[in-house]
Protein backbone atom coordinates (compact mmCIF):
# COMPACT_ATOMS: atom_id res chain seq x y z
CA UNK A 1 0.00 0.00 0.00
CA UNK A 2 1.74 3.10 -0.76
CA UNK A 3 0.51 6.45 0.94
CA UNK A 4 1.02 10.04 -0.85
CA UNK A 5 0.47 13.29 1.11
CA UNK A 6 -0.44 15.53 -1.96
CA UNK A 7 -0.10 19.38 -1.69
CA UNK A 8 -1.56 22.82 -3.54
CA UNK A 9 -2.46 21.92 -6.74
CA UNK A 10 -1.75 18.14 -6.86
CA UNK A 11 -3.64 18.01 -4.02
CA UNK A 12 -6.47 19.66 -5.67
CA UNK A 13 -6.43 18.11 -8.86
CA UNK A 14 -6.90 14.68 -6.88
CA UNK A 15 -9.58 15.93 -4.73
CA UNK A 16 -11.91 17.04 -7.36
CA UNK A 17 -10.73 13.85 -9.62
CA UNK A 18 -12.00 11.55 -6.65
CA UNK A 19 -15.27 13.31 -5.68
CA UNK A 20 -15.84 12.94 -8.95
CA UNK A 21 -15.26 9.41 -8.96
CA UNK A 22 -17.02 9.02 -5.86
CA UNK A 23 -19.24 11.58 -4.73
CA UNK A 24 -20.38 10.06 -1.76
CA UNK A 25 -18.20 10.48 1.08
CA UNK A 26 -18.30 9.84 4.93
CA UNK A 27 -18.59 13.37 6.92
CA UNK A 28 -17.04 13.48 10.05
CA UNK A 29 -18.05 16.30 12.97
CA UNK A 30 -16.86 16.42 16.43
CA UNK A 31 -13.64 14.90 15.97
CA UNK A 32 -12.69 14.89 19.82
CA UNK A 33 -15.41 13.08 20.93
CA UNK A 34 -15.53 9.41 20.28
CA UNK A 35 -17.11 7.55 18.67
CA UNK A 36 -16.62 9.69 15.77
CA UNK A 37 -20.06 11.34 14.39
CA UNK A 38 -20.18 10.25 10.61
CA UNK A 39 -23.10 10.44 8.17
CA UNK A 40 -22.52 9.89 4.04
CA UNK A 41 -23.05 12.99 2.52
CA UNK A 42 -23.08 13.45 -1.66
CA UNK A 43 -20.79 15.64 -3.06
CA UNK A 44 -22.20 18.55 -5.13
CA UNK A 45 -18.85 19.36 -6.59
CA UNK A 46 -15.20 20.60 -5.81
CA UNK A 47 -13.63 23.64 -6.92
CA UNK A 48 -10.60 24.86 -8.51
CA UNK A 49 -9.48 25.67 -4.71
CA UNK A 50 -10.41 22.55 -3.29
CA UNK A 51 -13.29 23.55 -1.69
CA UNK A 52 -15.74 20.60 -1.70
CA UNK A 53 -19.42 21.42 -1.84
CA UNK A 54 -22.65 19.73 -0.17
CA UNK A 55 -25.94 20.58 0.64
CA UNK A 56 -27.52 20.27 4.09
CA UNK A 57 -30.43 20.92 5.92
CA UNK A 58 -30.22 24.06 7.98
CA UNK A 59 -31.18 22.55 11.55
CA UNK A 60 -29.45 19.46 10.86
CA UNK A 61 -27.43 18.02 13.63
CA UNK A 62 -24.21 18.34 11.95
CA UNK A 63 -24.29 21.76 10.75
CA UNK A 64 -25.17 22.13 14.60
CA UNK A 65 -21.92 20.68 15.30
CA UNK A 66 -20.12 22.85 12.57
CA UNK A 67 -21.59 25.30 14.31
CA UNK A 68 -19.70 24.14 17.60
CA UNK A 69 -16.44 22.87 16.53
CA UNK A 70 -16.20 23.36 12.48
CA UNK A 71 -13.37 21.09 12.13
CA UNK A 72 -14.12 18.04 9.68
CA UNK A 73 -12.81 15.13 7.58
CA UNK A 74 -14.16 13.43 4.78
CA UNK A 75 -13.34 9.92 3.67
CA UNK A 76 -13.89 8.72 -0.05
CA UNK A 77 -13.14 5.62 -1.61
CA UNK A 78 -13.22 4.92 -5.42
CA UNK A 79 -13.71 1.23 -5.38
CA UNK A 80 -13.01 1.23 -9.11
CA UNK A 81 -9.91 2.83 -8.96
CA UNK A 82 -8.52 1.04 -5.69
CA UNK A 83 -7.98 4.40 -4.53
CA UNK A 84 -9.27 6.23 -1.19
CA UNK A 85 -8.74 9.91 -0.06
CA UNK A 86 -9.12 11.08 3.84
CA UNK A 87 -9.34 15.00 3.37
CA UNK A 88 -8.77 17.23 7.18
CA UNK A 89 -10.10 20.83 7.56
CA UNK A 90 -12.92 23.14 8.35
CA UNK A 91 -16.01 23.46 7.21
CA UNK A 92 -18.18 26.56 6.78
CA UNK A 93 -21.92 26.71 6.38
CA UNK A 94 -22.89 29.13 3.45
CA UNK A 95 -26.58 30.17 2.47
CA UNK A 96 -24.88 31.92 -0.51
CA UNK A 97 -28.23 32.26 -2.99
CA UNK A 98 -25.35 32.02 -6.48
CA UNK A 99 -24.19 28.73 -5.23
CA UNK A 100 -27.07 27.42 -4.41
CA UNK A 101 -28.36 28.22 -7.56
CA UNK A 102 -25.09 26.62 -9.16
CA UNK A 103 -25.29 23.36 -7.49
CA UNK A 104 -29.28 22.93 -6.82
CA UNK A 105 -30.94 19.73 -8.97
CA UNK A 106 -33.51 17.44 -8.32
CA UNK A 107 -31.61 14.99 -7.24
CA UNK A 108 -30.58 17.22 -4.16
CA UNK A 109 -34.11 17.69 -3.41
CA UNK A 110 -34.86 13.82 -3.41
Amino acid sequence: MSVENLLREEAVKKIKELVKASDICMFTTSLTQLPLNARPMSSQDADEEGNIWFFSNKTSDKNIEIEKDNRVQLFYVNNSGYEYLSVYGRAEISTDKQKIDEYWSSMVKA
